[in-house]
């Protein structure tokens, strides 16, 4: 079942993420406030309770992301998918994505990834067949061509000024190990603790 716009493409059709993907994303979290890179037909099964399509254009300077953010932005060749991750890194820092997870393609060289390594990551065990819409109908990715990971930025609060991790992080992180290390690897810099 497809339940989220994977990328924007001037081809006929569009990638949407798997259902146990979007399941564990909604265990983690405990539910989606906003999907920044959707549409009506792929939110109808996702149900994050706010989302953007590519008319709205959730990057516009003066659109806020708030609260949980599930975004799995979409990858073209000139770029889009950068701009989208620079946009919810930042949201998240300035504290308005209280959590997030984000679903991109694993390609752990590439510059825009780099800001990626500071969160946990659960690299998919195995290529993500994406569903995709062509021409109205629903199907299954044949052959997936990238790797895939899922990054999650924790919950967070302000403190003094400053945006941090919200005491008891370490349960949400042992959570999403616990709910992801079914699909993927689960690795995490050193600076987040996993357990007390």
């Amino acid at each position: 079942m497809s339940t989220q716009l994977h990328r924007f493409s001037s081809s006929s059709f569009e990638y949407g993420t798997p259902a146990r993907w979007v399941e564990a994303v909604r265990q983690v979290m405990g539910g989606i406030d906003l999907d920044p890179a959707s549409s009506a037909t792929f939110n109808n099964l996702i149900g994050a309770a706010r989302f953007m399509n590519k008319e709205f254009n959730a990057l516009r300077p003066e659109v806020e992301w708030t609260g949980r953010v599930f975004l799995n932005p979409p990858f073209t060749r000139s770029g889009l998918h950068q701009r989208f991750i620079t946009r919810l890194i930042d949201q998240y820092r300035r504290g308005l994505v209280t959590q997030s997870m984000l679903l991109v393609n694993a390609e752990t060289g590439s510059t825009w990834f780099k800001p990626l390594w500071a969160y946990p990551m659960c690299f998919a065990y195995a290529r993500i067949a994406f569903d995709l819409i062509m021409d109205g109908q629903r199907v299954t990715q044949a052959s997936p061509t990238h790797n895939n990971v899922l990054v999650y930025l924790p919950p967070q609060a302000e403190r003094d000024g400053f945006v941090m991790p919200i005491r008891g992080v370490t349960e949400y992180l042992v959570h999403f190990e616990t709910v992801c290390g079914e699909l993927g690897e689960i690795v995490a810099p050193p600076v987040w603790e996993w357990r007390d």
